[in-house]
């Protein structure tokens, strides 16, 4: 991971999310960084990537946030009814 990654941030921008979804968001942030560092590398896309190169790859704060609206554009939206009497009738 960078130094620019500011945990902090990171936290109150994925809240709501679950375990499975956190995990999803570092996958697909690592994913998106790779990406660039094979594109920027010039490598062949269907080469396998150099270990030495993968290894070198920091994930930034930036793949972070690219990630999340990623994650957070799939998520399923949730909605709240209110009445202004609830009881049984309505469950």
């Amino acid at each position: 991971m960078a130094k620019n990654v500011d945990l902090n941030k990171l936290a109150k921008s994925s809240n709501g999310l679950v375990g499975a979804e956190l995990e999803q968001l570092v996958r697909e942030a690592a994913s998106i960084i790779l990406e660039k560092t094979v594109y920027d590398k010039k490598l062949q896309k269907n080469m396998q990537v150099p270990k030495d190169i993968v290894d070198s790859v920091k994930i930034g704060m930036e793949s972070f946030e690219v990630a999340l609206k990623i994650i957070k554009k799939g998520k399923i939206k949730e909605y709240q009814t209110l009445c202004e009497d609830p009881n049984w009738f309505f469950v």
